[in-house]
């Protein structure tokens, strides 16, 4: 009897030590704030709403996997690129017309971790990402289960010139998603001298780094453009110096 009660201890300090099992968490707010107390198991900014960022916060810091729900409804993304650094998450929206997570080009959405065990994303769209310096307008990942269904990426892009929506270094599969008017652009070449080439654009919608994997079933890519940077100017000739003779 005494050894059964000792095992019952011993089974919830373990799951205390774990983490909180947080199982599902369902948006109640289209604000970007950020989670109040990250690993509570409660999804709530510091305004008592549940976030989409909030949520993802709570979820990747769970012991068990997690389900996100995002109502219909226009997400503002403001606070920056997220991440994703562990977790088993799955995010779900009422539909890729009437979810929208929007990012106003100020950044890209996530950068996911070689950590993050999985995420599935389904039924939403990803709006106006943009990220300067690194490859993916969108998401760049390392992750090795990305799974989309009926995911839309609209009108991201990428200043480096790899993957306007998505740079995959690990493995994704997408399947009836949409990509659409997609952009990665090079670098510009530098001025002076002969003037330097214009970095090249690869992966208007996707860009997959050498090793990775990505699937895609039924998937359609429309408006995406791989454009690669101009060159730098030449740079002016100097004045030669006088000339003396001696005579």
């Amino acid at each position: 009897m005494k050894s059964d009660f000792f095992r019952l201890i011993l089974s919830v300090v373990a799951l205390f030590l774990a983490g909180p099992i947080c199982g599902q968490f369902i948006v109640d707010s289209t604000a970007d704030e950020n989670d109040a107390n990250p690993n509570d198991g409660i999804c709530a900014s510091a305004s008592g709403v549940c976030t989409f960022r909030a949520a993802l916060q709570e979820a990747e810091l769970s012991a068990t996997p997690v389900s996100i729900e995002l109502p219909e409804g226009v997400y503002d993304w403001s606070l920056g690129e997220m991440f994703l650094d562990g977790g088993q998450i799955t995010v779900t929206g009422s539909g890729a017309r009437t979810t929208i997570i929007d990012a106003s080009q100020a950044s890209r959405f996530f950068d996911l971790s070689s950590d993050l065990i999985a995420l599935t994303l389904d039924s939403m769209e990803f709006r106006n990402g943009f990220d300067g310096n690194d490859p993916g307008g969108a998401i760049e990942t390392n992750c090795d289960d990305l799974t989309m269904h009926s995911v839309v990426f609209r009108d991201c892009e990428s200043g480096i010139g790899f993957g306007g929506g998505i740079h995959n270094r690990g493995e994704l599969e997408a399947f009836g998603c949409l990509f659409v008017g997609c952009i990665a652009f090079g670098n510009d070449g530098n001025n002076g001298g002969g003037g330097g080439g214009g970095a090249l654009g690869a992966g208007g919608a996707i860009s997959n780094w050498l090793g990775s994997v990505s699937v895609f079933e039924n998937c359609t890519f429309s408006g995406c453009e791989a454009r690669g940077g101009d060159g730098g100017n030449g740079g002016t000739g100097g004045n030669g110096g006088e000339r003396w003779t001696k005579l």
